[in-house]
């Protein structure tokens, strides 16, 4: 590829990605159910997903030998979710740590919650309640970088709550419009945050920026605020340098990128259709170069976020033409999320379907209903072709593995490969550290140029061994239930001769050397070849 390949860096993208893992059936027990969006953990060990039927679901990543139909490792039932659901992971989630395995979710009339995504047990609640003692909704949420407090959207205020200390009450508000009508009004439906600055969408078509500082994170007043947008925005995001801020909104066609540099007037505008209220989210990768996209048709799209803008129109921003966009799905895709280490995006579809009210003069057969009805979760592999998913080579034709240490080219490892030879082509469980070792899966063979089935106790070069065999010698090629011991022995299926070089077939009682039988040859001289209805008896006949 154009592009090197840095960790958690997607790679130039020259052509659509391959699909490889899908879950439908996962989220096909309830009519009418779609998904919400979905989200990588941030150690790439699973991706999230939350649906209309209130469930939240956890999918391992896969390995190369996995169906490809996905199932669910934890499923979480979670509160009403008509009005709405957020879900986040801890930051600094790490599966090696169970402790720092956690995932906050809020949906309507219920406390934030946050589960633990190994067992899916409650780890604890946050509850806010207003002054009339009526429960706050928590519209979005955000956990901060180092997981110690976790932040919640309400109706012109952002709750800040402690993550050491849940329960009720727990935590405080900071107040985004004043008393007087002042700052940033409505309910706040999106946040991200920077090193510095916490952005705030609201569905008072508003974005604002807030500083973080200070025990409490009341810094006081917005340092930038974006009023009357084109689009109530739904998704916050902060390029991975804190200098540009892309928003993307509802019922709108675009995705717009201000430079907080220079916050006036917005840096781009990225294409993308919206043609509903749901929320559409996108994704960056770690180096902040591409972002990518779903939309209402069903297209994925991925724009060079460095690359030239064309010019702008007339009170527009410039628009920064797509790198690559293709039809993928018949539905509303909904959610995208890059892998953080992997060059994989999951992507999540579905939306709420409405019968058409068809007019009685129409015939609706000729009409149809609208596309739709995709639910799933779709694992998109965009690597270069003929890598392995979870390749982290950087030399072309290396098939590496995560946690493969080998940095020479040509390597061949496929997944749970621990080999680090050159050339070497290892299974799990493989010790040899032999170079040009080939080893099939289940092979345990530890000599050179070896290639052992699982129950070959041969250690000799080169032998060659097919499913079954449990011969020993060089160059044997036996068969299941071959008991010879001999070099250069060829057995087909069912030969049960013992002599050197012979080539025996069932039902054969020759016992010379060189005999040469072919199905159904009943000859009994050396080096006779007879085939059926043949009554010559001489040899080399």
């Amino acid at each position: 590829m154009a592009l090197p390949a840095l960790e958690g860096t997607l790679r130039e993208p020259l052509g659509p990605p391959h699909p490889l893992w899908v879950a439908r059936e996962a989220f096909a027990h309830r009519p009418h159910n779609y998904l919400r969006g979905c989200k990588w953990a941030p150690d790439g060990s699973c991706v999230l997903t939350c649906s209309d039927d209130n469930v939240l679901r956890l999918f391992d990543l896969p390995t190369a030998a996995e169906p490809r139909e996905l199932v669910p490792s934890l499923v979480v039932p979670e509160g009403d979710t008509r009005h709405h659901q957020r879900r986040t992971p801890v930051p600094h989630m790490d599966s090696n740590q169970p402790d720092t395995c956690l995932v906050a979710a809020s949906s309507r009339d219920t406390p934030v919650h946050v589960w633990d995504a190994f067992d899916g047990r409650l780890r604890g609640s946050f509850c806010a309640y207003s002054h009339l003692e009526q429960p706050v909704p928590v519209l979005s949420l955000l956990f901060s970088g180092d997981g110690s407090r976790l932040w919640g959207g309400c109706d012109g205020a952002v709750r800040v709550f402690p993550t050491e200390r849940p329960g009720r009450n727990s935590g405080w508000e900071r107040r985004l419009c004043g008393r007087g009508g002042g700052g940033q009004r409505g309910r706040i439906g999106c946040l991200a945050a920077s090193e510095s600055l916490l952005a705030c969408g609201s569905w008072g078509r508003s974005v604002g920026l807030y500083p973080l500082g200070g025990g409490g994170d009341d810094g006081g007043g917005p340092v930038a605020l974006w009023e009357k947008l084109p689009a109530a925005p739904t998704h916050l995001r902060f390029g991975p340098e804190g200098q540009r801020l892309f928003a993307g909104g509802r019922k709108d066609r675009h995705i717009l990128c201000w430079d907080l540099r220079r916050p006036d007037p917005p840096l781009m505008a990225l294409e993308r259709l919206v043609a509903t209220n749901q929320r559409v989210t996108f994704d960056l990768d770690l180096s902040g170069r591409f972002l990518v996209s779903g939309d209402s048709d069903g297209f994925l799209t991925v724009w060079d976020t460095w690359g030239p803008l064309e010019p702008p129109s007339p009170g527009q921003p410039p628009l920064l033409p797509p790198r690559l966009r293709f039809r993928a799905l018949r539905d509303c895709i909904n959610g995208t999320s890059l892998h953080p280490a992997l060059p994989l995006v999951a992507s999540a579809s579905g939306q709420r379907l409405v019968a058409p009210p068809w007019d009685s003069d129409e015939d609706p057969e000729d009409e149809g209903p609208p596309p739709g009805g995709d639910n799933r979760l779709q694992l998109w592999w965009w690597g270069p072709p003929g890598d392995t998913p979870g390749d982290i080579g950087s030399g072309d034709g290396d098939c590496h593995l995560p946690g493969d240490i080998s940095t020479e080219d040509t390597d061949c490892h496929l997944l749970g490969d621990t080999g680090t030879g050159d050339g070497d082509c290892h299974l799990l469980g493989d010790t040899s550290t032999k170079n040009m070792d080939c080893h099939l899966p289940g092979d345990t063979g530890n000599g050179d140029g070896d290639c052992h089935l699982p129950g070959d106790t041969g250690t000799e070069n080169m032998d060659c061994h097919l499913p079954g065999d449990t011969g020993t010698g060089d160059g044997d090629c036996h068969l299941l239930g071959d008991t010879r011991t001999k070099n250069m022995d060829c057995h087909l299926p069912g030969d049960t001769r013992t002599k050197n070089m012979d080539c025996h077939l069932p039902g054969d009682t020759r016992t010379e050397n060189m005999d040469c039988h072919l199905p159904g040859d009943t000859g009994t001289g050396d080096g006779d070849c007879h085939l059926p209805g043949d009554t010559g008896s001489g040899d080399t006949n």
